[in-house]
């Protein structure tokens, strides 16, 4: 049986990298570039116990496959094992009753 929701907003991220980068430092880049479209934030220096570098947005929408779009993000970092560039697609969803 299929389990419903009650949800009023949900999004989801999708992520490629080039280099690399432990699960943690993955983890936390994504989380600032969430953090960076929920507060509608262009570009921002990021810095973690063993990585440094910026992530910046694109120019805006860009569609991956049919149904999935988002807003694309660029990083580039330096850590221990060199140098990492990752994109991200973020999207948001809101049901269509609240709009």
């Amino acid at each position: 049986m299929a389990k419903t929701t009650n949800a009023y907003r949900w999004g989801y991220c999708s992520l490629s990298i080039e280099g690399k980068s432990t699960l943690e430092e993955r983890e936390d880049i994504i989380t600032r570039a969430i953090d960076m479209y929920l507060s509608n934030v262009d570009e921002t220096n990021v810095r973690g116990e063993t990585y440094e570098g910026r992530i910046k947005q694109t120019s805006g929408y860009q569609f991956v496959a049919p149904g999935f779009s988002g807003i694309e993000y660029q990083a580039e970092v330096e850590n221990r094992k060199g140098k990492s560039k990752f994109k991200f697609l973020i999207s948001e969803k809101v049901r269509e009753e609240l709009n």
